[in-house]
């Protein structure tokens, strides 16, 4: 149809009223969506504008907590500024409620390696604030860190250990309603630990119901949503369809009356999690699209992939495959580096399906293999043979353009070049054999000599720590059946006499007698502790740490696990390593506090010796001074390894493990008597 140009003009005249009036209805609009943001912002800086003390910290806190669904940013402020008021002024809970979460918003933006360092600063504070409702919340927490990362049985464990505590607190607690809620969460992960990484759906269920059950008790609709909606996805993925859309309702109807997208992404993902499993898939996809709004305005990422991926199935159902790749292209783009792998390996074997069901076989072959490098375990063999197969006539069908414009030039001389090609072959063939033998012999030889040093090293070593251990025994003993009975008897001697002259001189040289008796007794049960020998590790280590803290140096000390005995020289040489590196720490850290923390579990023992003093700047290329390398080579010899870590004015931390295979004792070695 043709327009003539007094139209165009006229047109032209009204457009561009047109536009102006509507960029003048955007600027207030733009102003009203702002108003919830400054509103934020002035909120925050009031509380920012309060004096530091610990209300401050609360104010904040509250604030933090507020805001973690609705704007991460400024959660994330908050949470910095209670934690730097807090060590301003020296509040302990005010530094575990800041680490802890901060961690907390790293762990939702899929930073696992940033939130489990957090996670592990927030215990430490919430030990020594005595809230061990704090510790269980920050173990719950690393448990969804092992579990994102593939370590079920390190996520079992601490989600555990949170219940354990969790369950003890409840009778007696002051608020059993906080305790409830933390309780049904971690009833809720366990859940989902058992589903995904173990495939036991009963023992999920199981969990999902007693979970639902302390919800209702509490009456914590908040987290009975997230209970739910995994209900929810387990009744459908059972074949338990009624129930599941009863349930699928019930969160969808809670989620609504929240009006938190937090929860409505939830609530519209699992009652579309049970409509697209019905077979009502436009109902379904509508449902959905929605929830997937609702959690990208969450900016909840595991919300984020699980909507995604569950649109994407119902998009194809529908063979909308376009609009499948777009979406989960958009997901997977949004990951960080070093969490959510689990997602990624989901979200790449659906965009593989999508790419190959579009024809785009090359696509498809690079998103199967990036599975491979995220989850070998999950793609079948099959769908790896097939995606191979394409790929192959991908690069056959490149290969014969180029082939068919140089076949007439390359007929004369085929014969020839396949003659020296197999002849090279064979010659290389040949030679890289002869090389490999060559090589292996020399690795072989290298490693021999390698393993006979290392033994050399190691049995020289332990002659050098038993003859030293002797030697402190022999010391030990001379201090003690010597020297500390000849000032006991000339106590005796003393106290017998009477200096009727002198009685301030007497009283002193009693005094001093008695300083003198006591600092050998002290020296004697140092260099042969008397309480490992009878008690263990444990209870040395405690008595260890207790007899050296001063008002200088503050030494805390931790166990974690089940109070087990070892052989005796392992324990000893376990002893002698941290008295070596305590001592360290007292000589040349200036630290003012230093954390011992020993830790048994099957099959290992494990330390981390913390401290805050100035720390040491390493030149590159370097590892440590004399001392620390003979240290390294102590551990090695019993089977563990030293991980340090320093900043120049930012401490030490020194994490130590060792392997306790056949070095457990079925029945306690005979006591030593040593007084």
């Amino acid at each position: 149809m043709l327009v003539s140009s007094g139209s165009m003009q006229h047109w032209s005249y009204f457009y561009s009223i047109s536009m102006k009036n509507f960029l003048l209805l955007l600027i207030p609009l733009f102003l009203i969506l702002q108003i919830p943001v400054f509103a934020q912002n002035a909120e925050l800086a009031k509380l920012l504008a309060l004096p530091n003390d610990t209300l401050k910290v609360q104010e904040l806190a509250g604030f933090a907590k507020k805001m973690v669904h609705q704007d991460k940013a400024a959660s994330k402020q908050a949470s910095s500024a209670l934690l730097q008021v807090s060590q301003k002024i020296n509040y302990v809970k005010g530094m575990a409620i800041g680490y802890s979460y901060l961690a907390f918003i790293d762990l939702e933006s899929g930073k696992h390696a940033v939130a489990a360092d957090l996670y592990n600063k927030a215990i430490t504070y919430y030990r020594q604030a005595h809230d061990e409702r704090g510790v269980a919340k920050c173990l719950g927490n690393m448990a969804d860190i092992y579990e994102s990362t593939g370590q079920g049985d390190r996520a079992v464990d601490a989600r555990l250990a949170a219940v354990a505590i969790l369950e003890k607190l409840l009778p007696t607690s002051k608020a059993p309603e906080d305790v409830m809620h933390s309780l049904a969460i971690q009833y809720n992960n366990f859940a989902t630990t058992y589903a995904d990484l173990f495939l036991n759906n009963e023992k999920a269920y199981t969990y999902l119901k007693k979970a639902e059950a302390i919800c209702r008790q509490a009456q914590d609709t908040s987290q009975l949503i997230d209970v739910l909606g995994n209900l929810t996805s387990l009744l459908t993925e059972e074949g338990r369809v009624k129930e599941a859309l009863t349930t699928g309702k019930e969160v969808f109807r809670l989620s609504k009356a929240t009006q938190d997208n937090f929860h409505l992404a939830t609530g519209y993902y699992s009652y579309g999690f049970v409509l697209n499993a019905m077979g009502q898939v436009d109902s379904a996809v509508t449902v959905l699209r929605q929830g997937l709004q609702y959690a990208n305005q969450a900016k909840s990422d595991y919300r984020i992939f699980k909507a995604t991926h569950l649109l994407a199935l119902a998009l194809k159902k529908q063979g909308k495959y376009p609009e499948v790749i777009s979406i989960l292209e958009q997901a997977y783009n949004g990951v960080a580096e070093d969490g959510a792998l689990k997602y990624k390996s989901e979200i790449a074997a659906e965009l593989g399906h999508a790419y190959f069901k579009i024809g785009n076989y090359k696509a498809a072959y690079q998103q199967l293999e990036q599975r491979f490098l995220l989850n070998d375990s999950v793609i079948q063999l099959a769908n790896n043979q097939l995606i191979a197969e394409k790929e192959t006539k991908y690069q056959t069908a490149q290969k014969e353009k180029q082939l068919a414009q140089k076949e007439l030039l390359l007929q004369k001389s085929r014969q020839q070049v396949i003659y020296a090609i197999i002849f090279s072959i064979f010659a290389l063939l040949v030679t890289a054999f002869i090389w490999v033998q060559y090589r292996n012999k020399r690795r072989l030889h290298k490693t021999q000599l390698q393993t006979l040093q290392q033994e050399k090293e190691i049995q020289l070593l332990q002659a050098l720590m038993q003859g030293e251990e002797k030697e402190r025994s022999r010391i030990a003993k001379d201090l003690h059946d010597g020297v500390a009975g000849m000032l006991a008897a000339v106590k005796m001697h003393l106290s017998v006499s009477k200096f009727e002259k002198q009685p301030e001189g007497y009283t002193k040289a009693l005094e001093l007698l008695n300083e003198a008796t006591t600092e050998v007794r002290k020296t004697s049960h140092n260099l042969m502790p008397e309480v490992l020998l009878q008690y263990g590790l444990d209870a040395a280590l405690n008595r260890y740490c207790t007899n050296i803290n001063s008002a200088a140096l503050q030494v805390n000390y931790y166990f974690i696990g089940e109070e087990q005995r070892f052989i005796s020289s392992f324990e000893l040489s376990v002893y002698r390593i941290v008295q070596e590196l305590l001592n360290n720490i007292f000589k040349h850290s200036r630290a003012t506090e230093a954390t011992v923390q020993l830790s048994v579990r099957e099959g290992v023992l494990s330390l981390s010796i913390e401290d805050n003093g100035v720390g040491f700047a390493k030149q590159p290329g370097q590892s440590g001074g004399m001392g620390l390398e003979s240290l390294k080579r102590r551990i090695r010899t019993l089977n563990g390894n030293m991980e340090l870590s320093t900043e120049d004015g930012g401490g030490v931390s020194a994490y130590l493990e060792f392997s306790t295979a056949g070095l457990q004792l079925k029945s306690p070695e005979p006591k030593t008597q040593f007084v």
